[in-house]
């Protein structure tokens, strides 16, 4: 099962987290976005100990990435430091598509899975599917 949450640490994610053996966190591809989470791994943390031992993170993966910014490789890099192998291949390119589905309340393959929001969540998914 996939429990898809809210981008904050309130009750319906911990929740969330309480249910679940293993997380995957999206990560916008910002700097203030990679500094909040420190935030999300203490709240794993506490989970873990108090709660719910099985609980693992299965990975990270970068969204709303724009290629033709220089910064990006920047980003991308100074995250790799710091999670290894945590971080996935897998980026999910900024998309438009993705936007128009959430506001047309569809998942991005009811609204358009030839878009390249669609190619690169079926990437995600594959690679999810193969790591251990």
């Amino acid at each position: 099962m996939f429990l898809d949450c809210p981008p904050s640490l309130g009750l319906i994610t911990i929740n969330a987290m309480v249910a679940a053996n293993e997380v995957i966190i999206p990560l916008e591809a910002e700097f203030y976005a990679f500094q909040g989470l420190d935030s999300i791994f203490k709240v794993i943390q506490d989970v873990k100990v108090a709660i719910n031992p099985h609980i693992t993170v299965k990975g990270v993966f970068l969204t709303k990435v724009k290629e033709r910014r220089s910064i990006t490789s920047a980003i991308r890099d100074e995250i790799k430091k710091h999670l290894g192998d945590l971080l996935m291949e897998t980026e999910i390119r900024e998309n438009v598509a993705i936007v128009e589905s959430q506001a047309n309340g569809m998942d991005i393959f009811q609204y358009d899975k030839n878009c390249n929001g669609a190619k690169d969540y079926k990437k995600l998914i594959t690679e999810l599917l193969k790591r251990k």
